[in-house]
């Protein structure tokens, strides 16, 4: 998977971590950064913490980015699966349900889910 420098980062376990420079050259390691703001590593520069090809907790990922959509839900009328219409913003959803609507539900995911 490939890590994006100019986004958040954080270790492949969850710590978060500051990228004090990419740009180490002629070094196997190019990137350092800190991590929780106590410890300086060097990394690859596809951010693994050991260039030896196995993962590692310490290796870095970019920070899952959550996103979410609401769902206006609605009584199919021919006994199959329910009728669904997805907006942005509670706001929305409310704002285009019809009177028949029987829910309005908000879904939580991160990129790449289900992928």
């Amino acid at each position: 998977m490939t890590i994006d420098f100019t986004k958040p980062v954080q270790t492949r376990d969850g710590q978060p971590v500051t990228i004090l420079t990419t740009k180490r050259e002629h070094a196997l390691y190019p990137v350092v950064g800190m991590v929780n703001d106590e410890e300086v590593l060097v990394f690859t520069a596809e951010g693994c913490l050991f260039d030896d090809g196995m993962e590692d907790d310490m290796d870095l990922v970019n920070v899952p980015v959550k996103q979410e959509f609401w769902i206006n839900i609605y009584h199919n009328e021919h006994g199959g699966c329910p009728w669904v219409c997805p907006y942005q913003t509670k706001e929305e959803a409310d704002y285009k349900a019809a009177p028949e609507r029987i829910a309005c539900v908000r879904v939580e995911y991160e990129k790449g889910d289900g992928l």
